[in-house]
């Protein structure tokens, strides 16, 4: 349930977000700045929903009460297996998978906009 509700919290806040990004683009820092946060509310709403449609959980199949994705992994030097249940199971393997390269590409994503938002900062009060 962590992921979930973890999930869910960051789509709400996030969306709160871009709400108060489009009500306060008055000011010309914020306005630059905003494009930013928005760039990184967005990012991070899309991470919550493909991380709750494949949470990646060290867990047997036989402890699994509820049906979201979860997924077993296994590994065989030189490989690591990911068995998929659930939701995302049932639609395909390659569709898990995507949504677990899409989690980890956008927390990368969202890694560089926090170094990128630092320098905005510090440049633009030096």
């Amino acid at each position: 349930f962590i992921h979930l509700g973890l999930g869910f919290v960051g789509i709400i806040a996030n969306s709160l977000l871009i709400i108060a990004i489009a009500r306060s683009r008055r000011n010309r820092f914020l306005k630059t700045y905003s494009l930013l946060l928005l760039n990184a509310a967005i990012t991070d709403i899309i991470e919550g929903l493909a991380d709750m449609l494949s949470m990646i959980r060290g867990q047997s199949s036989q402890t699994v009460t509820h049906k979201l994705i979860h997924s077993r992994v296994v590994l065989v030097p030189p490989a690591i297996i990911y068995i998929y249940q659930g939701v995302c199971g049932d639609i395909s393997e390659s569709t898990c998978f995507f949504m677990y390269s899409l989690i980890i590409h956008l927390s990368m994503h969202s890694i560089v906009l926090i170094a990128v938002s630092f320098w905005y900062r510090y440049a633009a009060f030096s």
